[in-house]
């Protein structure tokens, strides 16, 4: 007995099939499917100098930056907060002894310091003889 019910799901079967290119046996090439090169963000880099190493207290002096790849940079160390990604400032001396100045840059590559530049802050003769002067009279009391 023939069912037509049995004859229209074999007839869709092959329409199906044939629409799918088949069950197989065909001689096409596999698809080979290649994954894009992603190029990581490059690391950035940071460079501060200074046009002075040696200032007298009282004195100023510039400190310059720049960097590259970096979206922000910060200051550390003997003086702090935002800054560009490239630039100057000038800073005053104050005090006696070593002074210590770097900064941090950051972007999409990650974070990268200066190297850090020292400063000596001294005072003149004229400042010593005028603490020495200062001392004389203090020690007498």
């Amino acid at each position: 007995m023939y069912s037509y019910k049995f004859g229209f799901t074999a007839f869709a079967v092959c329409v199906v099939l044939a629409g799918c290119g088949g069950g197989g046996g065909g001689s096409s090439a596999p698809v080979v499917v290649t994954p894009p090169v992603v190029t990581p963000p490059a690391a950035p880099t940071a460079v501060l100098s200074s046009d002075e190493t040696v200032v007298t207290s009282g004195d100023t002096f510039t400190l310059n930056w720049s960097s590259t790849d970096a979206t922000a940079c910060e200051a550390s160390g003997s003086w702090t907060g935002s800054l560009g990604t490239s630039g100057s400032s000038a800073q005053q001396a104050y005090g006696i002894g070593e002074r210590s100045f770097s900064i941090t840059c950051s972007g999409d590559g990650g974070d990268s310091p200066s190297s850090e530049v020292v400063i000596q802050f001294e005072i003149s003769p004229a400042q010593q003889a005028s603490a020495g002067a200062v001392s004389a009279l203090f020690s007498i009391f």
